[in-house]
């Protein structure tokens, strides 16, 4: 069974928090806004493929369990699609 995207997100901001960086600086690490880090702690929002080697990267720095497959396993939860017209 697939992570789905809001584990990601507290994983990621377990990393955060391991590296003791608050979300602003964070963001800088990734040359991101601050509110990409929030979305992306809260499962709102996938990061990009660019971002995802220095996720890797960081979390290998602090032994933090993280391996690219498990990265690449996430997947958005599915949203019911209406049928209204």
């Amino acid at each position: 069974m697939k992570n789905n995207l809001y584990e990601l997100g507290a994983k990621l901001r377990q990393l955060r928090l391991a590296q003791r960086l608050t979300q602003k600086k964070f963001a800088i690490l990734f040359n991101v806004q601050q509110a990409a880090i929030s979305s992306w702690e809260a499962g709102r929002v996938y990061p990009s493929l660019k971002h995802l080697d220095k996720i890797l990267f960081l979390a290998k720095k602090q032994n933090f369990e993280l391996t690219p497959d498990e990265l690449l396993s996430y997947k958005m939860p599915q949203r019911k699609h209406s049928n209204k017209k």
